[in-house]
């Protein structure tokens, strides 16, 4: 009986126990496996930069339950591992609610901060060559390198989606996008998404 009872005690404890940015925070490696960023010191600059900024959350209440940093980290690990809402919510002991109020608002805040707010216009000739790579020794005028890319997505249950979404040259249902780099690898351009087909 006794060991039963320890037995439990470890199985609660276990299960009591919720994922956060504080047990990976000393590990560059694993803050880079879950989140895509390089270092610890780089993610933490990324929610100082996110806490100037007010957060509306998409279902209109607040998620007091998380802490902002780790609600950074589970939106970074939806996007970067693809982890399910329900993994997603049982690491972090919230419902699987919160973690789509929470993962449905962060990509919004990070669109808003990093995309419309960096990446407002293409740098110019001058602003490039004060940080062209050795590469580019040659291409002294460039600005801006275009490329075409596609995502994979759900196959879509409407056949006229399903046609639409379907590409033959990546035998996929996908949507394209542009994507303009400028030289110094900086993402300075990012259209709107189009059906596979197109």
């Amino acid at each position: 009986m006794e060991r039963q009872i320890e037995t439990l005690k470890l199985e609660i404890s276990y299960f009591s126990v919720v994922f956060s940015f504080e047990e990976i925070k000393d590990d560059n490696k694993l803050v880079h496996l879950y989140t895509g960023i390089p270092s610890a010191e780089l993610f933490k600059k990324l929610v100082c930069l996110v806490e100037k900024f007010e957060i509306n959350y998409y279902y209109n209440w607040g998620v007091g339950k998380v802490k902002k940093v780790d609600q950074l980290l589970m939106t970074l690990m939806k996007l970067r591992r693809n982890d399910p809402q329900l993994e997603l919510a049982h690491r972090f002991r919230c419902s699987r609610t919160t973690v789509q109020n929470i993962i449905i608002t962060w990509i919004h805040v990070l669109h808003e901060i990093l995309v419309k707010g960096f990446l407002g216009q293409i740098p110019s000739r001058l602003k490039n060559q004060g940080c062209m790579p050795d590469s580019f020794v040659f291409f002294t005028n460039c600005r801006i390198t275009l490329d075409c890319t596609e995502i994979k997505c759900a196959i879509p249950k409407n056949m006229l989606q399903r046609n639409l979404t379907y590409s033959y040259y990546k035998h996929n249902n996908t949507f394209k996008g542009l994507v303009g780099v400028a030289p110094n690898g900086v993402v300075t351009f990012l259209s709107e998404l189009f059906a596979g087909s197109v």
